[in-house]
């Protein structure tokens, strides 16, 4: 998920809004289910918006909770976020979106991890943004 943009002055503001649609994890557990998604914006390949450093604690920017189902892979969570980034450039800027699961668990972004094509609910899909606008300072 990528979006790019080239601030008319350098003292401007982007408002970055990522909304990632669905997020389901094919190793849920129906007694547990929860596996989190952990995601990462990126300017130009560079970390922003990332957590507070506490002791050896992942940084990330936003994470998603696939909370607890009847099977694993169906359904979903969706997941958001906004920053406000200060780039001091009027350069053409590239903003990602990275994301990384749950102690190695694998991942569907918008639609369930199951494969079942059977038309009801928890099988969906959704779509994910990333927008960028600009704010003068």
């Amino acid at each position: 998920l990528t979006a790019s943009i080239t601030p008319t002055d350098a003292n401007n503001l982007i408002l970055v809004t990522v909304h990632v649609g669905k997020v389901s994890s094919a190793q849920g557990n129906a007694s547990t289910g929860d596996r989190q998604m952990n995601f990462r914006v990126k300017r130009d390949g560079t970390d922003i918006g990332l957590g507070e450093t506490w002791e050896n604690r992942l940084r990330v920017t936003f994470s998603v909770l696939d909370g607890p189902h009847h099977q694993p892979g169906r359904g979903g969570s969706s997941g958001s976020t906004q920053i406000l980034d200060n780039p001091s450039t009027t350069s053409s800027i590239t903003y990602s979106v990275y994301g990384s699961g749950h102690d190695g668990s694998s991942w569907a972004v918008n639609r369930a991890a199951e494969t079942n094509n059977s038309g009801d609910a928890p099988q969906s899909t959704t779509s994910s943004t990333i927008t960028l606008m600009e704010i003068k300072a």
